[in-house]
């Protein structure tokens, strides 16, 4: 079973999830990774920030999804990690009255094929964000 991938199904799916009045700031394609195990890739999908301070995208597993969304005021560490061609990201957060919960994933700047063609600026946008939640948190 293959997933196909590409912009257009990205901004359909995240765009499904924004909630009334929010948009996408910047949507990436991703690799979503297991903290500590040597960045062991277990699912692909998509991650965004939105303008109104949340976090949110899919999992696609083997013969799985999961969506996510929270608060970027819910995050309690950032962890940014130089990657090849991209970064890492290490989030960790409590949405109010829920369990703790860790999202890992490894972004590249451009992403084979010509499925993603806005992902770069996307990239940087993206880390731009989280670098100054970063900042705020210190």
């Amino acid at each position: 079973m293959s997933k196909s991938y590409n912009s257009e199904q990205m901004n359909a799916v995240l765009s499904a999830m924004t909630e009334p009045g929010e948009s996408v700031v910047a949507a990436v394609y991703c690799a979503f990774t297991i903290a500590g195990a040597a960045a062991r890739t277990y699912a692909n999908g998509y991650a965004a920030i939105t303008d109104k301070g949340r976090i949110i995208g899919i999992k696609y597993g083997l013969f799985s999804k999961e969506t996510f969304e929270f608060e970027t005021s819910s995050l309690s560490k950032i962890r940014l990690h130089a990657a090849v061609m991209g970064y890492s990201a290490d989030l960790i957060f409590k949405p109010d009255g829920g369990k703790k919960g860790r999202l890992c994933f490894t972004v590249a700047r451009k992403v084979v094929g010509n499925g993603f063609p806005e992902q770069e600026a996307n990239v940087e946008r993206l880390r731009e964000e989280l670098e100054a939640l970063e900042h705020i948190m210190q």
